[in-house]
């Protein structure tokens, strides 16, 4: 929340910048606010990370699996709940499937690890 207001889930977070969480239930909000800092200097935009036409995963929004093309091997996937917590692992050769039927529905943010240790994260909904 900005100010008490929302953040749209299509704005972008920029590097270096603290943002305040907060939880509503109902009509109210609770007083307490989680400071969340973004470091995302671990995830490049180079040519070393595949880009659209060479890596992409399906759907999003998902179910139960998350399904994963890459030219590139994926050999670590993370998924994290909004609030930093790390909620499922896995790590492989080569990982094309992630089994997402045990998270509760809401927003995640996966980080796909590459085979050469270069590293992206994507939002996701499990519904």
């Amino acid at each position: 929340m900005t100010g008490g207001n929302l953040l749209p889930s299509t704005m972008p977070l920029v590097n270096g910048t603290t943002y305040y969480a907060s939880q509503v239930v109902g009509a109210c909000e609770s007083t307490t606010r989680l400071a969340v800092t973004v470091n995302s200097s671990s995830y490049l935009s180079t040519n070393e990370v595949p880009n659209d036409k060479d890596f992409n995963f399906y759907p999003n929004p998902v179910n139960d699996v998350l399904h994963i093309n890459s030219k590139m091997n994926v050999v670590k996937v993370r998924i994290y709940a909004v609030d930093g917590q790390l909620v499922q692992s896995k790590e492989e050769k080569r990982i094309t499937l992630i089994n997402m039927n045990k998270l509760i529905y809401g927003n995640y943010f996966v980080e796909f690890t590459f085979e050469n240790g270069k590293k992206i994260q994507n939002k996701i909904i499990k519904k």
